[in-house]
């Protein structure tokens, strides 16, 4: 069966300039599409895909998360961007993210995927503040589906939480939101977001 990669509007902004020199962490659901999308983010020689899906490097890194550290210095000099893919898996190599780019030297962009950041917290992970901008993927809307339909799609375009408070002020949303820097999102704004994709789902079903 045909394997069917479709655009995603968070991936503009994601390849922006807003957040040079910024770690980006994308969240969001199981089956979501994150893994897709960094892929295709990192889709080039100058990118290192780490994929904590693997269980061996995963059971090394939990271990002794000071391996990534090496691993990442060990690195050829052309390599730009590092992805870590479920990041929920080994939080404690966040601490070692934070390390590497407070040192960075290189210049090294990191973007990372989970699957909640109050999942995180509440395991007191450390979630790089002043450091990363989070971004939200959400389930595929219509627009989404069809790439026609992309340029109907408010897509985010800003650091900080105003594109979410337009949309659910009324905008057209898309699947994919931004969120702020800081880490804490309001919860009424989670579930919001959740009613809307929702929403956006049973109408592409009808």
């Amino acid at each position: 069966m045909e394997t069917v990669i479709h655009n995603r509007c968070l991936e503009s902004a994601l390849r922006s300039e807003i957040s040079a020199g910024k770690v980006r962490i994308i969240f969001g659901a199981r089956q979501t599409g994150k893994t897709v999308l960094l892929r295709r983010l990192l889709n080039d020689e100058t990118s290192e895909l780490i994929n904590l899906q693997d269980s061996s490097l995963r059971r090394r890194l939990e271990s002794d998360p000071s391996e990534f550290t090496r691993m990442i210095k060990a690195l050829p000099g052309t390599i730009r961007q590092v992805g870590v893919d479920e990041i929920q898996k080994v939080p404690e190599l966040l601490d070692e993210i934070q390390y590497l780019v407070d040192e960075n030297p290189r210049g090294l962009q990191f973007v990372l995927t989970g699957s909640s950041a109050r999942k995180l917290r509440g395991h007191s992970a450390n979630l790089l503040p002043g450091r990363a901008h989070q971004f939200h993927l959400y389930p595929l809307i219509r627009g989404e589906e069809d790439d026609r339909g992309m340029h109907s799609i408010e897509c985010p375009s800003a650091v900080g939480s105003g594109f979410a408070e337009r949309s659910l002020a009324g905008r057209s949303p898309s699947g994919s939101a931004f969120v702020s820097d800081s880490g804490r999102q309001p919860v009424k704004y989670s579930m919001r977001w959740r009613r809307v994709a929702f929403c956006s789902m049973l109408e592409a079903a009808t």
